[in-house]
C-alpha cells in the first residue's frame, strides 16, 4: 500500500492535468503532498534536506531537469550541480525510495543534455529510478496526441500534459502494486552538509513579517527596505534563497569571507500579489551580511540613466525574502555499477503504454515546431 508521497519538483508537477493528476487517479487514497516551486532550479531543495523526515514517505519524487538546462548559467559550475544534486538524491535516498523524473527543455528532447544523462547517473549511483518523461514524450507522444508533433511540447519546459498525465497513471498503478525494484545500493546521507535559515522566523526587529498563501502554499517573509544590513548565522556558502519576485526591487550586497557580490533584482511591486521563486548564487557563496542598497548603493551610477535617481520615496528599494538554502560538500560520486538498475521502473511503464500506443522510431524523433 502506499500511503505517502513527497513531490519535490518544478512546474511540470504543478501543472492541472499533467503527471501528478495522473498519478492521484491510479493511488486515490494516497496522502501526496506537493512543495514543488516553479521556475526554480533543483539546489532550490537545499532548504529541505533540514526540514523534513523523508522515512515518513513511502515515495520522494524529484523533478528538476529543464530548470536546471535553462539556469545553468546562473546556478554554477557542471561540477557544482552535479554534486549539489548527488547530495540531496542521496540524502534523500539514504531514507526511502526515489524516483528522479527526467523532464527536459524542448531544445534537448532529440538529444539530451549533459544535465540530463548525468541526473539519470546520479539516479543509478543513489538506488533510485528514474523515469524519462523526455523518452515518452518523443516515442510515444505523436500516437497518444493522434500524430502531430508539432503538439508534442506545450511549452519550451513541458510536454503536453495528456503524454504526461499517461506516465503518471501508470507510475501509480505500478507504485500500488509494489513494483519498486531493490537495487541493493546503500545510499550515503550527507544531511550534515545542508542548513538553512529562515529571515521571517528568526528573532529580529529588521524588517516586517508578511505571509502570503494561495490554494499551493502558505509562507512567511520577511520585508526589507533599503539600506538595511542583516546579519546572516550560517557559516556555509549560501546557494540561493527564495523570494517573492512580484515585491522585489532592489539591488543587494552579499558581503562574506572571501569578499563581496552585487545582486540586481528588478521586479515590479505588486502587493496584491505573490510569486515564489529560487534564485540562485553562482556556485554557492559564503555571505554573513546582506545589505538592501536604498539611497547608498554599493557601485557608482552612471550619470542620466534611466535609473539615476532611483531608488526614491515614489519607487522604493525593497527585498521580500524566504527562506536561505546553503551546502558546504564536496562529495565524490563513484560510478554506479549499472546505469540500467535505474530503468527498471520506466521499462515496465514503457510496457504498459507501448501495448496501447504505437512508438516512434528514434531516428525518426523531430525537436518540436518553435522550439528548436
Amino acid at each position: 500500500m502506499v500511503d505517502n508521497i513527497l513531490i519535490m519538483g518544478t512546474s511540470n508537477s504543478l501543472l492541472k492535468r499533467g503527471w501528478v493528476e495522473g498519478l492521484r487517479k491510479a493511488l486515490p487514497n494516497a496522502n501526496i503532498v506537493n512543495i514543488s516551486i516553479g521556475g526554480s532550479p533543483g539546489t532550490q531543495y537545499c532548504c529541505a534536506i533540514p526540514q523534513y523526515d523523508f522515512s515518513k514517505f513511502d515515495y520522494v519524487v524529484f523533478d528538476s531537469v529543464p530548470n536546471d538546462e535553462l539556469g545553468e548559467d546562473f546556478i554554477g559550475d557542471p561540477m557544482f550541480l552535479n554534486r549539489v544534486t548527488f547530495e540531496i538524491v542521496s540524502t534523500i535516498a539514504a531514507q526511502t525510495k526515489v524516483i528522479v523524473l527526467g523532464f527536459c527543455m524542448a531544445r534537448h528532447a532529440v538529444k539530451p543534455s549533459d544535465i540530463y544523462l548525468e541526473r539519470r547517473r546520479i539516479a543509478a549511483i543513489c538506488g533510485a529510478q528514474f523515469i524519462s518523461m523526455r523518452e515518452f514524450a518523443m516515442r510515444y507522444g505523436h500516437s497518444i496526441l493522434g500524430g502531430s508533433d508539432d503538439l508534442i511540447f506545450e511549452t519550451y519546459a513541458h510536454p503536453r500534459q495528456a503524454i504526461q498525465n499517461r506516465v503518471g497513471f501508470e507510475l501509480g498503478a505500478l507504485l500500488a502494486q509494489g513494483a519498486f525494484p531493490e537495487s541493493g545500493i546503500r545510499a550515503e546521507s550527507f544531511a550534515h552538509h545542508f542548513s538553512t535559515f529562515d529571515p521571517a522566523a528568526a528573532d529580529s526587529t529588521v524588517g516586517a513579517v508578511v505571509n502570503k498563501k494561495n490554494s499551493l502554499m502558505d509562507v512567511n517573509f520577511r520585508v526589507f527596505d533599503g539600506d538595511y544590513t542583516y546579519p546572516v548565522p550560517v557559516d556555509l556558502p549560501c546557494v540561493g534563497f527564495y523570494m517573492d519576485i512580484l515585491n522585489t526591487r532592489c539591488y543587494v550586497k552579499l558581503a562574506g569571507p572571501k569578499g563581496a557580490r552585487v545582486k540586481e533584482y528588478m521586479f515590479n511591486i505588486q502587493p496584491e500579489k505573490f510569486e515564489v521563486r529560487f534564485i540562485p548564487i553562482l556556485n554557492g557563496f559564503s555571505v554573513s551580511e546582506m545589505t538592501v542598497a536604498g539611497r547608498f548603493l554599493p557601485f557608482e551610477r552612471s550619470a542620466f540613466s534611466t535609473l539615476a535617481n532611483w531608488p526614491n520615496k515614489l519607487r522604493p528599494a525593497q527585498l521580500t525574502l524566504g527562506k536561505m538554502g546553503f551546502w558546504g560538500g564536496a562529495a565524490y560520486a563513484a560510478s554506479p555499477r549499472r546505469e540500467s538498475d535505474a530503468l527498471v521502473l520506466h521499462r515496465a511503464i514503457e510496457a504498459k503504454i507501448s501495448a496501447q500506443y504505437a512508438a516512434r522510431p528514434e531516428q525518426h524523433w523531430q525537436t518540436p515546431t518553435g522550439f528548436e
